[in-house]
């Protein structure tokens, strides 16, 4: 599988120029199964989410619809949700035939007032795309292992979309090789670059294999890097160390 990551850095609360700057971003792209976009990536990460939300079928969607469409791809990344009289921090993974599914961010961020803006979701969401099967996360639920624990080998990649700030990135490092070594599954970060009125990010969007080794990660500017992953090398390695089925339930 190919997968594009693209480290960007959001324009705060401008959803239109957001999406026009992307488009022209994902203009050079190329021959790729999935693209993988920051959290709240038409918005920067908000607290004020009367102000951005869409509906599930709003502008954004669709244009996730259409861009997966040009590209022949898969695209994935969160954005504001207004649902049943609450907000949600909404990763969608979007296909040229349309929402194949989407995961409603289950840990908010307690430094912010994320858990009381937003409500949490409740369910684990691994899709499967070309073959793969993949698990959907954001940001905050990366420091929370058993969440995001691969019993049974459910998934071949962790996909991230972030808004981490550059105070906190060594965690974000330790954190995203911890989860691939632990999961024996390849790992797909993306982060933001830039600021906003309360942060900085730095990005260190990164790409790792199912034994923690990094096989790409970007910095402080703009990137848009397509990276291939093999799944019959990572089998193989399941199968020397299964490392993974030796997990109880107690352990989790």
């Amino acid at each position: 599988m190919k997968v594009t990551i693209v480290q960007f850095a959001p324009e705060w609360h401008s959803p239109e120029e957001n999406r026009q700057k992307l488009s022209e971003i994902l203009s050079s792209v190329k021959d790729t199964d999935l693209i993988v976009l920051p959290e709240m990536f038409t918005t920067g990460f908000t607290m004020n989410p009367e102000a951005v939300a869409e509906t599930i079928d709003g502008s954004t969607t669709q244009w996730l619809i259409n861009q997966a469409r040009k590209h022949n791809s898969a695209i994935v990344g969160s954005i504001v949700i207004k649902e049943n009289n609450c907000f949600y921090n909404r990763m969608i993974f979007a296909t040229s035939e349309g929402i194949l599914d989407y995961y409603d961010k289950k840990h908010l961020f307690v430094l912010t007032q994320e858990p009381q803006m937003y409500c949490p979701g409740r369910e684990v969401k691994i899709v499967e795309w070309r073959d793969w099967t993949i698990r959907l996360a954001i940001c905050f639920d990366l420091r929370f292992p058993h969440w995001l624990f691969n019993r049974n080998y459910a998934y071949d990649l962790l996909l991230i979309s972030a808004s981490w700030p550059h105070k906190r990135i060594d965690a974000w490092n330790a954190l995203l090789k911890a989860r691939s070594i632990e999961n024996q599954a390849y790992v797909v970060a993306v982060n933001r670059v830039g600021s906003d009125p309360s942060e900085f990010y730095s990005g260190f969007s990164a790409v790792l294999d199912y034994a923690g080794n990094t096989i790409v990660q970007l910095a402080y500017s703009e990137t848009v890097v397509t990276v291939g992953l093999d799944k019959q090398d990572m089998l193989k390695f399941r199968e020397k160390f299964p490392f993974v089925k030796s997990a109880s339930r107690q352990d989790i």
